[in-house]
């Protein structure tokens, strides 16, 4: 790999998150046992980074009741940039394989239990015994975090659009009755990212978010008194409105974003970009949706 300017500041940069505020963790944070936010502060400070509010983005919830935060994944940068705009509000579920992109600061974790790591794959239809795995995380006396922060797509994408929601974390919510809040985020894979290995942190980068209206699953129960419709009473009910509120969230938003947050030019030339340019504003989510099945469908046959 040739190491030109903007992949050393990658290198650099990567230096400093995933090795030199390790110490800092260690040797500050047992004290308050949530250190986890010193590594988002200085890594975020280091990149320049800046936030911004989207127009009418709701408040992020704070409240006591457990909550589940369902977020669009970008990058591996997102366990620690997402946690600005959460305000370390969050522990976070995250497969073991992210261990070896960032072993270091992965120690700390193990004090504060702010990342819940899983195996993925493997489990069939009874997700029982991964539902109990959340449920003694949650409880878990070192877990200083109320709420916790998942990506529904289960796999990263920088694309204009959201990739098809599984269903396993959406029916945790809906059986352990926890509020859901979908926030979608753009701009983070201007910060850091591993797909090209490149960065420029003399310019900074603007993460830009949206947060939507909280969903309350005790509203789909099937005894529930609430507005909700019969029909829609129910776990398929509960994950059609989460997926249709962050499609449309992130269609709305990402029509807004900053120049530099757009991600139309992560489209493909051909099928993808012209699939996805002539669907209209609200339906653009839902088409890609089609099209990225029927190519899981051909890749597995």
């Amino acid at each position: 790999m040739i190491i030109d300017k903007s992949r050393g500041m990658f290198l650099a940069a990567y230096s400093f998150i995933f090795v030199a505020t390790v110490p800092w963790n260690l040797t500050h944070g047992f004290s308050d046992v949530d250190d986890q936010i010193i590594w988002s502060e200085l890594s975020a400070e280091f990149l320049q980074v800046k936030k911004k509010e989207l127009s009418g983005s709701k408040e992020i919830y704070k409240g006591s009741r457990k909550c589940m935060y369902l977020m669009n994944h970008s990058t591996m940068a997102d366990l620690f940039l997402i946690d600005i705009i959460l305000e370390s509000r969050t522990s976070y579920l995250a497969r073991y394989g992210v261990i070896l992109f960032c072993p270091l600061p992965m120690m700390v974790t193990l004090f504060t239990n702010s990342i819940w790591f899983f195996k993925r794959g493997g489990r069939g239809e009874d997700l029982e015994p991964f539902f109990q795995f959340l449920d003694r995380n949650f409880n878990f006396l070192m877990t200083s975090r109320a709420h916790l922060g998942c990506f529904p797509e289960g796999h990263r994408s920088v694309k204009p659009y959201m990739l098809p929601l599984k269903t396993g974390m959406v029916r945790y919510a809906y059986e352990r009755e926890l509020l859901v809040q979908p926030i979608v985020a753009f701009g983070i894979e201007n910060a850091m990212s591993e797909y090209t290995f490149r960065l420029d942190w003399t310019k900074g980068a603007l993460i830009e978010y949206y947060s939507s209206d909280i969903i309350d699953p005790r509203d789909y129960k099937p005894d529930a008194d609430s507005k909700v419709p019969k029909s829609d009473r129910n776990l398929q009910g509960f994950h059609k409105t989460v997926e249709k509120i962050i499609n449309k969230s992130f269609e709305e938003n990402h029509a807004k974003v900053d120049p530099t947050n757009n991600r139309e030019k992560y489209l493909r030339d051909g099928e993808e970009r012209d699939l996805y340019t002539n669907a209209p504003i609200g339906s653009k989510c839902a088409a890609m949706r089609e099209y990225v099945t029927q190519k899981r469908r051909k890749k597995r046959h």
